[in-house]
């Protein structure tokens, strides 16, 4: 009998010892927010006397209300033309809006994504002979 409690009590006291403070927190995650809207500022073209002319587009800064770092993909019409860019312009080549179907007109589409994969979206369509 004198063994049972003996035992009893050690492990009560090993019970109590291994018990911690944060075992009732209740770890609750914190929801991803996507980057804040962004602009696209414009749409530019260097008519040069060169074999393949540039359009420079740039963009707004998408900021994340998250501190996360944030990329941007960029599109014309459907067609992927750079993915993961750091910097807020991009140069394309005229040759790629031929291979975009963009013989006239064309739709650019910069997607400002975080580390967690939230999106936002900006669009610019634009007219051009």
């Amino acid at each position: 009998m004198k063994q049972s409690k003996t035992l009893i009590l050690c492990l009560l006291v090993t019970l109590f010892l291994s018990c911690n403070s944060d075992d009732d927190a209740t770890l609750i995650p914190t929801p991803n927010n996507a980057p804040n809207t962004f602009e696209i500022a414009s749409i530019s073209y260097e008519n040069c006397e060169c074999p393949n002319p540039t359009w420079t587009a740039e963009w707004t800064q998408a900021v994340d209300p998250d501190a996360d770092s944030v990329t941007y993909d960029v599109y014309v019409e459907t067609t992927l033309m750079q993915a993961n860019v750091t910097v807020l312009a991009l140069d394309i080549l005229e040759s790629d809006l031929y291979e975009a179907d963009a013989d006239s007109h064309f739709t650019l589409k910069v997607i400002a994504k975080d580390i967690h994969g939230a999106t936002t979206e900006a669009t610019y369509y634009y007219e051009y002979n």
